[in-house]
């Protein structure tokens, strides 16, 4: 015997080998590690596994249960005892009852021993239900075998319902039926079988006591009238009728009190997580005190990636917002992921974040968000796609809220301009997010860097502690830069009609940047020369709300001593702005006419009427004239006449200078120096008297020359070259939408792509042009179908016809074509997909072959900028180059903007200006700050401009030197674009990182530093 208990430990601890291959986790698998109650837990306890022997011993367990109970209601009914002692058990039905116990008896008993807590095994609910039900039967069946009278003894064998239950319960969680069947639904069943459990143990009890102590009940009868006992809560047509039967009544009904409310709740509250059917609780206080105190909340709807899903979320609740009691309810139009449910749960979002499933056009599923009650909902579409119908989508959701609620604030993210003007009426802001993300493309070639600067200012970032700060000097700037934000503030009255320069000074001494103010039409304007009077508020680019603040409160202050009373009362902003235009008009003619007495004047084209002009962000300036002014020899600074000292310049056209990757400085054939920023003309884009004088003044130009013009060429703006080695200097796109299989459509939806593509390229050129009008651009595509179009944008928006588009026919995965783009003296390429980059897969196994291909022609990572545009964030540690450092690794991982290619702005995409949509429900002016920041001020006048420090001729030590000098002469310095020193980080080291808004006692190095700043608008 003691040898057989051995073998058998044996076999148990084989059971238990930890050198087992891991299997489905599962609840089943959880519960039987905790307890094993019964003869399939032992069969299953030995096999560890899911296996056909595990099943099979279940569905043996589950048959001999059933067994059990249906003898035992088949005897009920046939004898119909009146007493405990009446109860006949036939002689194949006893035996069979007999039997099943001594199993079930000695199961119980066999895994008592192997139970760690046996305490907690003797006294469970299951383990009282077997020694009531099979010790019995036991003791009956031994006594049977003296004297057949013990067969008519009663045994409550109805409570083996239980363990039936609990074979059922676990049996559903088995993987062959667990995939198929969703987790809520077997979550339901589990209910529901618990509740059949308790019925049956009520009916069984009711049927035997009221039998017993009055008039025979069956089964039926006792059934009906607990259900009635039940729902009615004793107040039923049918009542117990004697005294035992009452108090057990009583007993029953505080059972289901205790027991049934709370499941049919939970089954409800399932219901409504689980199955769609979910409703936004309106974000009651769990707190008595509060109890009728509601939180604000917003509506996000769309279909995002996980990854955007976790960007949104930690952008609107990041920074000082994560103290908002605003709640979020997340709409989508299929269930969520496990991993945005996940992200959903975690503790600082559980309980402001909701998921829902539904539809923005449907009023059902906007009552369900209750919509009425929101302050604002963003509609993002399916965010996964570039399409451009599926703005025809989010056009008809915006209609129907508008028609649900006139009232609800509309953030809208649209990918085409031509449906903006669809929306006007409905939306309180639009984000464009291609004309964005391609304009932000073309700029970061023609500044490298522009990318970290922008993306920083639109979203809120919360640091994380980390000892790589304490060790990296360059790091702990970077987040310095990282932690500053962009606020929207009151103007006070003492600040209004003051000198804007005067007060960037007065800012950039308390290290806050005043960029801007927002003007009384609500049109952003950025470094103007004055502040209107009338103007609403302050741009400011802070560290915190709470500094911005303070510091305009303390300027304020100061200015009060000089405010006169003739200042109270602000003039007309209309005639303001027209004694502004005539003034500059008469200025304009007067240096004209003495200047250019000789010369014919002229220009491409005539000038459209003033109401031409388009109230649309994408379209800000139709047919508008670009004057490129003929290039001469200049030295790289301009010299004043009250200081001798160099003004910055901005690189224009062949004149400029751009910067390799090892800091020096790329000389061009000539140099345009620009004017003082006294002659020129402010961009205000509101008024189309503004539009006329601006149209007057350049149509009066003189024409360029004609010993400076370039040699003709056909008009358009597209012109096939085979290759482009006769260049330099050139900016090399290439669009690898051409290498992704192409649907079939019909000619007018190939006419809407075509569209699509032609809006994206020239998007992308529109920067380049505007800081380098006169440097060539080359296309690398196979397909040229959507020339015609392009040609359309060309001369709507009056591009130089003289300097069109070179394209190159072949396919950025190929080498050969590649080497054809002359890239060893290009200043800069691009990497993206125009058009729809959503037909088939990812786009960025493409764009990774491309770059590799580039770094393997000029041996290395390029001296100049390389820009890819990015399907997505998760692909964006694959591109070279990578953080050696595991430090600088970690907080990669967490955040992307410390991913190298980012810190470098060599990767751009579309999530990334997604939370800008968000910022507008805190800053509604946000988005039109950053449009102009990355459009520019006009068509031919960018905002953002980039000079190398060592081109000034005074000696620079700290950032305030440099602020000092740029303001002289009309300039805004923002940022800095400094070198990184890191032997940790080789493949990075050199490169530079942006800081946004240095404090001013920053020692700058004037040998490599670079500075962003703002052109005067």
């Amino acid at each position: 015997m003691d040898k057989r208990m051995s073998l058998w430990r044996v076999r148990m601890r084989l059971g238990r080998r930890s050198d087992r291959p891991p299997v489905f986790m599962d609840e089943h698998y959880a519960h039987s590690a905790q307890r094993f109650r019964s003869l399939r837990n032992f069969v299953e306890f030995l096999d560890q596994r899911h296996t056909n022997v595990s099943v099979f011993g279940l569905l043996a367990h589950t048959t001999m249960e059933v067994v059990s109970v249906a003898f035992y209601v088949w005897t009920s009914q046939v004898a119909a005892a009146t007493s405990v002692t009446e109860f006949a058990w036939d002689l194949p039905v006893f035996i069979v009852e007999l039997v099943l116990s001594i199993i079930f008896f000695l199961a119980w008993v066999g895994l008592f021993f192997f139970e760690p807590d046996k305490k907690a095994y003797l006294i469970s609910w299951l383990s009282l239900v077997n020694a009531m039900t099979s010790i019995p039967m036991i003791v009956i069946g031994i006594g049977a075998l003296k004297d057949s009278s013990w067969r008519s003894v009663w045994v409550p064998m109805y409570l083996r319902v239980w363990w039936l239950c609990d074979c059922l319960s676990v049996l559903i969680d088995y993987p062959q039926i667990a995939r198929h069947t969703p987790e809520v639904r077997r979550e339901m069943v589990r209910y529901f079988i618990r509740l059949f459990a308790v019925m049956c143990t009520c009916v069984g009890t009711h049927q035997i006591v009221e039998s017993c102590s009055g008039e025979y009940v069956d089964l039926y009868d006792s059934l009906y009238l607990i259900i009635a006992a039940f729902a009615t809560i004793g107040f039923g047509d049918v009542t117990a009728s004697t005294t035992p039967a009452r108090i057990f009544m009583i007993a029953f009904i505080v059972i289901g009190i205790c027991f049934f409310l709370p499941l049919f709740q939970r089954l409800a509250v399932i219901a409504e997580r689980s199955q769609l059917h979910n409703t936004f609780g309106g974000g009651g206080s769990a707190s008595w005190l509060r109890r009728g105190w509601k939180h604000p909340h917003v509506i996000i709807c769309g279909q995002f990636s996980d990854l955007s899903v976790e960007l949104l979320l930690r952008n609107f609740y990041a920074g000082w917002r994560k103290y908002l009691d605003t709640c979020i309810v997340l709409m989508a139009p299929e269930e969520h992921s496990p991993e945005v449910r996940l992200t959903a749960n975690l503790p600082w979002l559980k309980g402001r974040v909701t998921l829902m499933v539904g539809d923005p056009a449907k009023p059902k599923d906007l009552d369900r968000a209750k919509a009425r009650d929101a302050d604002a909902i963003f509609l993002f579409g399916d965010s996964r796609s570039t399409a451009y119908y599926q703005d025809y989508t989010i056009i008809a959701q915006s209609v129907a809220v508008s028609l649900y609620d006139r009232n609800l604030p509309q953030h809208l993210l649209l990918h085409r301009n031509c449906t903006v003007k669809q929306i006007s009426p409905y939306a309180a802001s639009v984000l464009e997010v291609e004309r964005i993300l391609h304009h932000l493309l073309g700029l970061s070639m023609a500044h490298p860097g522009v990318v970290p600067l922008i993306v920083n200012l639109l979203r809120t970032y919360e640091s994380l502690p980390s000892d790589i700060t304490l060790s990296r000097h360059w790091v702990e700037q970077y987040e310095y830069s990282l932690r500053n934000d962009m606020y929207g503030l009151e103007i006070p009255d003492a600040l209004r009609g003051r000198e804007f320069r005067v007060l960037a000074r007065s800012f950039f001494e308390k290290d806050v940047t005043l960029i801007g103010i927002l003007n009384a039409r609500s049109v952003v304007q950025l470094n103007p020369r004055e502040l209107v009077p009338n103007a609403k508020k302050l741009i400011l680019i802070a560290k915190t709300m709470k500094v911005a603040q303070d510091a305009t409160d303390a300027i304020a202050r100061d200015h009060e001593q000089t405010f006169g009373e003739e200042m109270l009362a602000a003039p007309d902003p209309d005639e303001h702005d027209r004694a502004k235009r005539r003034r500059a008009r008469s200025r304009f003619l007067a240096s004209l006419s003495s200047s250019s007495s000789s010369s014919s004047s002229g220009v491409d084209g005539d000038v459209g009427d003033r109401n031409g002009a388009s109230k649309q962000r994408g379209d800000r300036w139709p047919r508008q004239t670009a004057h490129v002014s003929a290039s001469r020899p200049a030295t790289p600074t301009a010299t004043t006449t009250d200081s001798q000292r160099t003004q910055p310049v901005r690189p224009h056209g062949a004149a400029a200078a751009l910067e390799n990757g090892n800091g020096l400085a790329r000389a061009f054939p000539s140099v345009v120096s620009l004017h003082p920023s006294g002659s020129s003309i402010a961009a205000e884009d509101d008024s189309g008297d503004e539009f006329d004088a601006r149209s007057r003044v350049v149509a009066a130009a003189p024409s360029p020359p004609s010993s400076m013009r370039g040699p003709p060429v056909r008009s358009g703006a597209l012109m096939r070259i085979d290759d482009a080695f006769d260049l330099e200097n050139h900016f090399v796109v290439v669009d690898l939408s051409s290498a992704k299989a192409k649907d079939e459509s019909s000619r007018y939806a190939q006419e809407a792509v075509n569209t699509a593509v032609a809006h994206d390229i020239f998007h992308v050129t529109m920067p380049v042009r505007q800081a380098y009008p006169a440097n060539d651009i080359v296309l690398l595509t196979n397909d040229v179908s959507f020339g015609p179009y392009l040609d359309y944008y060309w001369s709507v928006h009056r591009q130089n016809s003289a300097n069109p588009v070179k394209c190159i026919s072949g396919c950025g995965l190929n080498t050969a074509d590649l080497r054809r783009c002359n890239l060893e003296r290009c200043a800069g390429c691009c990497v993206f997909y125009a058009g729809d980059i959503s037909r088939s897969g990812s786009t960025s196994a493409m764009s990774m072959l491309t770059v590799l291909s580039i770094n393997e022609i000029l041996h290395g990572i390029p001296s100049f900028p390389v820009v890819v545009e990015l399907e997505g964030l998760a692909n964006l540690p694959l591109f070279p180059p990578h953080a050696e450092d595991p430090r600088l690794r970690t907080k990669a991982e967490i955040d992307f903007v410390y991913e190298p290619n980012f810190i470098i702005g060599n990767a751009v995409s579309r999530l990334m200006l997604f939370p800008a949509l968000q910022r507008t429900y805190f800053m509604e002016e946000f988005i039109d700050v950053m449009d102009v920041l990355i459009s520019g001020h006009a068509p031919d006048t960018p905002a953002l401009a980039r000079l190398p420090l060592s081109l000034c001729q005074t000696e620079l030590q700290t950032y305030e030197d440099v602020v000092v000098y740029c303001l002289k002469f009309g300039y805004l310095p923002i940022a800095l674009q400094r070198r990184i020193v890191d032997v940790r980080n080789p493949s990075i080291d050199g490169q530079r990182f942006v800081l946004t808004n240095p404090p001013r006692a920053l020692p700058v190095n004037q040998q490599t530093d670079l500075l962003f700043y703002i052109t005067p608008g």
